[in-house]
């Protein structure tokens, strides 16, 4: 039985998605639904062409730009199968997914909310991570994962303030937390292409560096979390953007968000928002 939907979140990368969906639809078939949502593309028009161009594809769109992680919170609320199966608008499937453990929904396995695949980059010919045998993780990749939907959107879902970059990092570690797996497995490897088209870079500096710091103090709290935080961004914004004049810009930002992140802590924490154990689900 197909239970799982492909979902992509994507932005004025028309052909890029159009080669996507074209190369994992030869892969897959027609009969696996596939959720695209287009985040404020500038030609929504285009969008519509090549969602059109492919079967079986549910096309839905923001007026706002909302970032990747909100994109993919939306594109899981409008499927309905138990599993999404995340994919980056530049990543395709070469070869069938090997899914039958984790469809088959078996009670040993309800804890695993989120089932991190490999990236194969097909510009560089390296995989990442380099990991070979299966097992628990502390991360994943928000373009090559099969999600446990339901259990994922009531865990928060993607954090929809910190719009981009580090938001696989935040989710990751607030679902274990919240009594959740993250779980590796080798046997899926989903092509990367890279695809450097359609880049903000200015925004994407912006929100690398100040959601270094917010992921810290959501995760590890004021005391810790902040000059960790406020270390990791400066690091970052130094050395690992393309645009490092942002850096005192995105600093700035980050410290005027740090009370949200002391009463999302609260919120998120909250042990209604953990797994439920088979033995105290209702009948």
């Amino acid at each position: 039985m197909l239970d799982y939907t492909i979902i992509t979140a994507t932005r004025d990368r028309a052909p890029t998605l159009d080669r996507s969906l074209g190369l994992t639809r030869r892969t897959v078939g027609d009969g696996v639904p596939v959720v695209v949502f287009d985040d404020a593309s500038a030609d929504a028009g285009a969008m519509r062409e090549v969602a059109g161009r492919h079967a079986n594809v549910r096309l839905i769109r923001s007026e706002e730009r909302v970032g990747p992680g909100e994109g993919r919170n939306r594109c899981m609320m409008a499927a309905e199968t138990r599993f999404c199966l995340s994919l980056d608008d530049d990543c395709y499937l070469a070869s069938q997914p090997q899914l039958g453990r984790w469809l088959e929904d078996r009670p040993g396995d309800r804890d695993v909310a989120v089932v991190s695949f490999p990236y194969f980059n097909t510009q560089e010919g390296a995989l990442a991570p380099e990991r070979k045998e299966e097992g628990g993780a502390v991360g994943f990749h928000g373009g090559a994962n099969l999600m446990r939907r339901a259990e994922v959107l009531r865990a928060g879902g993607y954090l929809d303030w910190l719009v981009f970059a580090g938001e696989d990092t935040e989710l990751a570690g607030r679902l274990i937390r919240l009594g959740y797996r993250v779980w590796f497995d080798p046997s899926v490897v989903v092509q990367h292409d890279h695809v450097p088209f359609a880049r903000d870079e200015r925004w994407e500096s912006f929100h690398y560096v100040r959601n270094a710091m917010l992921v810290n103090v959501l995760q590890k709290g004021v005391m810790l979390g902040v000059p960790l935080g406020l270390a990791r961004a400066l690091r970052r914004g130094l050395t690992a953007v393309s645009m490092p004049w942002e850096t005192p810009r995105a600093l700035l930002a980050g410290l005027g968000l740090v009370p949200k992140c002391v009463r999302e802590r609260r919120r998120l924490y909250a042990p209604e928002n953990g797994f439920i154990p088979e033995w105290k689900q209702p009948a």
